[in-house]
């Protein structure tokens, strides 16, 4: 199984007052012990670093950044393909609550033909599911 991991789902991991957090961590655990690939995108770990850095502070974005890099998530760099894929998506999408972002983690879901989306964004799910049909 080849998972991609949103930000939302490390932000909750290290953030003990989010409501998903334990949800976040089982899941987490979950993944690793079916062996699953994880994978997770620049744009994302910018995501977490910018939040982790405000809502926090700069040494928790640190932390997260040296953890993330130096485990066994693979991280995806957006090349031209993936933001066509992306700017297309993007240009269908009239909800408001889907950003550029959101789709670009869908374009590499798409790219790389990842089986899943993990997020808590529902109305992402909703645009992957439509997206990958």
């Amino acid at each position: 199984m080849k998972s991609f991991i949103d930000s939302n789902v490390y932000i909750s991991i290290l953030n003990e007052e989010e409501s998903t957090h334990i949800q976040s961590l089982e899941l987490l655990n979950t993944l690793k012990s079916q062996k699953s690939e994880l994978f997770t995108s620049n744009y994302i770990i910018s995501e977490c670093l910018t939040v982790l850095s405000k809502k926090f502070n700069h040494k928790t974005a640190v932390v997260f950044e040296n953890d993330i890099y130096s485990g066994n998530t693979k991280i995806l760099m957006p090349t031209r393909e993936i933001e066509d894929i992306a700017r297309t998506i993007f240009r269908k999408e009239i909800n408001k609550d889907i950003s550029y972002i959101d789709c670009t983690n869908i374009a590499f879901c798409i790219r790389y033909k990842l089986d899943q989306l993990i997020t808590f964004d529902k109305e992402l799910i909703k645009l992957f599911n439509k997206a990958v049909q």
